[in-house]
């Protein structure tokens, strides 16, 4: 088996799209499972010309822009195991991580990338998304754009790391990666999400707002069902989130326990918000 099949491929055939952004300017821009299919294959590929393989790990350090999901279907086709590092975090906290899980390749964007280290003490690829980046970076947009369409995704074992996730410990101290498998009973059944935003709410829509490991697990819900997902960039508040769930007619909200909170408190958990707000469809509030 293999994730980026689990969640994109299999449903490419399908009209509705897998994936609504708005930028923070109100930009939007609509990807379907074929086109996250073919996206993925194309950067699967760059990964694999840059000498990433099977086991590998590949770090990704992003905001939340469509490239981030391509970023982590382009590792899982290839069998590579995708590292979500928070894009604020400093330079020396983005190494120390990388440098832990033994990072073959680093994703990047240029809004973030001088939060990536410039100089590494073994080899890594460093790739960036929106624009040229540093002196030996490879840009994204024109590197992916010469690759192939065609990859066929490298069969999983259910048992094989699909996604490594390094939490914050007191300096000085080792970190362990923690492996999460491939197969969708450990990423549906131990986050609790398939339940509410899967099988059971098959015409439903999912807005993402977080970022870190809790990301895979919330793409993966949606993604594992069909389910049209819709990613925000802009630095959620409480009202302004509200506005954007019962703009788009929202159903499932995932997002940081504290953000979560907050919305639930101001009325977004029982559908209809207080104050100005307008009332919104929400039947689940999830965080990671």
């Amino acid at each position: 088996m293999n994730l980026a099949d689990t969640m994109a491929d299999r449903h490419a055939s399908l009209t509705r799209p897998a994936l609504v952004w708005e930028g923070r300017d109100g930009t939007r821009r609509t990807l379907g499972f074929a086109d996250l299919a073919a996206a993925s294959a194309r950067h699967a590929n760059l990964l694999r010309r840059h000498g990433v393989g099977p086991g590998d790990r590949v770090a990704c350090i992003m905001p939340r822009v469509p490239e981030s999901t391509v970023a982590m279907l382009g590792a899982f086709r290839l069998g590579a195991v995708h590292l979500p590092i928070f894009s604020g975090f400093g330079e020396a906290a983005v190494a120390r991580r990388a440098a832990d899980a033994g990072a073959k390749a680093v994703v990047t964007h240029a809004e973030v990338r001088d939060r990536v280290p410039e100089r590494w003490d073994a080899p890594v690829a460093v790739l960036t998304v929106g624009g040229a980046g540093a002196p030996g970076d490879t840009a994204c947009a024109a590197a992916v754009a010469a690759e192939s369409e065609a990859f066929d995704p490298v069969p999983r074992r259910r048992d094989d790391p699909g996604c490594c996730s390094l939490p914050p410990v007191s300096p000085g101290r080792r970190r362990r990666w923690r492996s999460r498998r491939t197969s969708p009973p450990p990423y549906g059944r131990r986050s609790g999400l398939a339940a509410t935003c899967g099988p059971r709410i098959p015409s439903g829509r999912r807005a993402i707002l977080g970022w870190g490991y809790g990301l895979v697990l919330l793409w993966r819900s949606p993604w594992r069902s069909g389910i049209t997902a819709h990613m925000w960039e802009a630095n959620p508040q409480p009202s302004a989130t509200l506005d954007f769930l019962a703009r788009h007619r929202i159903t499932s909200l995932a997002t940081v326990p504290t953000l979560a909170a907050r919305v639930d408190g101001a009325g977004g958990g029982g559908g209809a918000a207080a104050g100005p707000s307008p009332s919104v469809p929400l039947r689940a509030v999830a965080s990671r």
